[in-house]
């Protein structure tokens, strides 16, 4: 990156285009006009500065489209967690850090005279040693500003997956050798250790039930229904669904579907008391046409696929098998809860039943040639899926994919960055799933 463009966000980079920075100033704007759009000077005449604001993003979305085009047969929409953020009220989804540090007030009520949610759960203080911020004010301070939204490049993270691998490490430890923990005198401290693990894992299933699902354009709202639509209406081939697919717990993708009337295979079927089983996704809607001799069919337009690849709220285990409540499920048993909840070495239950299914049918669809992958709201932090993605773009020639976020700050994109600077077929577009058409939200660029 060269100097003059490290204060500056990168808004979009493909295989065929070198790093494209967002101007700051309205005189950036006009300057990237004349010297990159502008080039034979058609436009002579001095414009407002919103048509050179305008411009610019068109520019943008002209690019994302042309790295688009060709054939789809197949479409891929992988969502993480930024997908379900609505807004900066965080009445939905969460980022990492703003989940780790909701659930830590939940749980010790940081900054307020208020006794911790239990006094069966760790102490503050050793809750703060066995996590990656030992000082327990540095961790208060962390809190208070993340959930102020003062949080900075310069602020800590409070590292949730690996506090949570840490007091797995423990309970294990202790029930595997007890002899070493002398369980006689420091039970009280694992029995703090597995009711802190219980009650953050609650926590977790709580902040992911919403209680209404706005999709209305007056407002603030989810764009998840429309991005549907406007990829449904790509597909090349008449016999393929839009494969959605999620790390989300959330049911923000069914309630969108539901309203779209969109039909929704994800492994359960259709009876009041369905059961996963992962040959549903082999199926689709089609019915036969009337007044011909032969067996042509027509194919239902508005199906997809959705895989949840880390559970989801409302599954759960009963009798031996997954089962998937109309309501929320009840959250005070987390062991019959079928998700995968953040830690280390989740990747390990990723072979247990459904993940695994799910898993593997998601990497088959990466192999898939003339295939789509776009990415919103992903961070690649996702080890085991990350690799699961790189080895599929490194050995499928047919597979482009689009990797949309609201930054590209983070570490784990310079992978992606990397496998764009040997030519393979990616590019990273700056863009929210839920920012509307004026603010370039990703339907924007996708329209």
């Amino acid at each position: 990156m060269s100097k003059k463009n490290e204060d500056k966000k990168l808004i979009y980079m493909d295989n065929k285009l070198s790093e494209i920075f967002e101007p700051k100033t309205d005189k950036e704007f006009e300057d990237f006009f004349n010297n990159r759009i502008n080039i034979d000077g058609v436009v002579s005449e001095k414009k407002e500065k919103e048509f050179y604001k305008e411009q610019f993003y068109v520019y943008i979305k002209n690019k994302v489209n042309n790295f688009m085009y060709g054939q789809k047969d197949n479409i891929i929409f992988l969502l993480g967690a930024g997908a379900s953020v609505l807004g900066n009220q965080w009445k939905y989804g969460k980022t990492m850090s703003r989940l780790s540090c909701e659930i830590i007030n939940k749980l010790y009520h940081i900054g307020e005279k208020v006794e911790p949610k239990s006094n069966q759960i760790l102490p503050f203080a050793t809750f703060a040693k066995l996590s990656n911020i030992s000082n327990e004010s540095e961790l208060q301070d962390v809190v208070k500003k993340v959930l102020n939204n003062k949080a900075d490049d310069n602020t800590s993270k409070f590292e949730l997956e690996n506090f949570i691998s840490t007091l797995n490490k423990i309970s294990n430890l202790a029930h595997d050798h007890t002899e070493i923990f002398n369980l006689d005198e420091n039970q009280n401290f694992i029995n703090q250790v597995e009711n802190t693990k219980n009650l953050i894992q609650q926590e977790i299933s709580k902040l992911v039930q919403y209680k209404d699902y706005p999709f209305n354009d007056n407002h603030d709202s989810f764009q998840h229904l429309a991005i549907m639509k406007v990829l449904m209406n790509m597909l090349d081939k008449d016999d393929s669904k839009l494969e959605m697919v999620t790390t989300n717990y959330d049911t923000v993708i069914e309630k969108a579907a539901e309203k779209g009337k969109i039909t929704v295979f994800d492994g359960f079927g259709f009876s009041s008391h369905a059961t996963f089983d992962d040959r549903w996704f082999d199926w689709n809607l089609s019915k036969r046409l009337k007044n011909l001799d032969t067996a042509e069919v027509e194919y239902n337009p508005n199906v997809i696929d959705l895989l949840k690849i880390h559970g989801s709220v409302d599954w759960i285990r009963k009798d031996g098998e997954i089962v998937k409540h109309g309501e929320l499920s009840d959250i005070s048993n987390t062991e019959e809860q079928v998700m995968i909840f953040p830690s280390s070495d989740k990747y390990k239950q990723s072979y247990d039943k459904p993940y695994f299914e799910l898993m593997s049918r998601f990497q088959s669809l990466l192999r898939k040639p003339n295939t789509l992958l776009i990415t919103s709201g992903f961070s690649f932090s996702d080890e085991h899926i990350t690799r699961m993605i790189m080895d599929a773009i490194k050995i499928n020639s047919g597979l482009r994919t689009l990797i949309t976020d609201y930054s590209f700050d983070n570490s784990s994109y310079n992978k992606m960055k990397a496998l764009i600077s040997n030519n393979y077929d990616i590019a990273l577009l700056r863009a929210s799933m839920n920012d509307k058409d004026f603010k370039h939200g990703l339907h924007f660029y996708l329209i």
